[in-house]
């Protein structure tokens, strides 16, 4: 499964693994757990992987989709294992090293590797290096970002520190959906600690690229409308390439427009209170209209930037 896809940050997906199991919060809401559930549920691959509509923690490799990429004439933005995690514990590390190796023999793509499990991530590219017996990330893999997921500051700070010990070339973060932050922000403008491995250098210098997302699907989770302007301005400080992937379900009010219930505001700690009487015209105040109605504009404009390395 995988190919041509609508996710906005890349343009193709490529799934040499699915299936996978909880890790934080902000699983409740799994899009691809959905998926496999759903749509997917009578499909020999994902037979079985669900129960209730969750993730039952079963993975499977599929060999014969290690060579897919290679069939693809078009320069692609690929994004790997978005049907599971590629670095679940159920993954061998020879067989990562085999999704690894087919991006490095097919160099017009750029491949984008997203897990939740950033301590496998950092292991397993050292464990590659030693391997190949060598002392720094390859050229021949400069096509090839790392990036961790996290939906919660907690998340962000517990992986960040994995993923910029990850001895690897390009970096970047997936802050969707984005359900709780706090006014620290990322902290791209602070300074990585000697036991990071990276010395006294800015974390900023170490993060490519930031995408950001609100959640979608039936149960969506509101996101406080401040959270993006702040992470978009740090990302404009600190030089890090930023994109804003959607509001999802939830939008903020726009001054004079109509709009319906439910309507929530955020205090000014960021939690979500209750439902509003009457109406305020203010960037706080959120209401539910939909994915493709709350689009993703920010400030009136679209935020699609992507590091240079990355670019098709």
């Amino acid at each position: 499964m995988g190919d041509n896809t609508a996710i906005e940050w890349c343009d193709a997906t490529w799934n040499p693994v699915a299936g996978c199991c909880p890790v934080d919060e902000s699983c409740a809401g799994c899009w691809a757990e959905r998926f496999a559930a759903g749509r997917l549920k009578n499909h020999q691959r994902y037979k079985n992987l669900t129960r209730d509509g969750r993730w039952v923690g079963v993975v499977r490799c599929f060999e014969s989709e290690l060579q897919r990429p290679l069939h693809w004439r078009k320069p692609r933005r690929i994004a790997v294992g978005l049907m599971g995690d590629l670095f679940h514990e159920r993954v061998p590390l020879p067989f990562i090293k085999r999704v690894l190796l087919t991006a490095a023999a097919c160099q017009k793509h750029r491949y984008l590797f997203l897990t939740k499990r950033a301590r496998r991530l950092r292991d397993f590219t050292a464990w590659f290096l030693r391997d190949a017996g060598l002392d720094s990330w390859p050229d021949l893999l400069s096509n090839v970002a790392f990036g961790v997921s996290a939906g919660t500051p907690e998340d962000l700070y517990d992986r960040l520190p994995h993923l910029i010990q990850a001895p690897v070339s390009t970096r970047f973060l997936s802050l969707e959906p984005l359900i709780r932050w706090d006014r620290d922000g990322i902290g791209l403008a602070g300074i990585c600690p000697k036991d990071w491995g990276k010395g006294f250098t800015p974390v900023g210098d170490h993060i490519d690229w930031v995408i950001v997302g609100g959640e979608s699907g039936p149960k969506a989770r509101p996101m406080h409308p401040e959270w993006v302007y702040g992470i978009r301005d740090e990302c404009v400080d600190a030089g890090v390439s930023f994109f804003f992937k959607q509001w999802g379900e939830w939008r903020p009010v726009v001054p004079h427009e109509p709009f319906g219930p439910p309507r929530y505001f955020f205090d000014t700690d960021g939690r979500l209170m209750e439902e509003l009487e009457g109406g305020f015209e203010s960037p706080k105040v959120i209401h539910r209209v939909g994915k493709k109605a709350a689009g993703r504009l920010l400030d009136g404009r679209t935020w699609e930037q992507v590091p240079e390395g990355l670019k098709i």
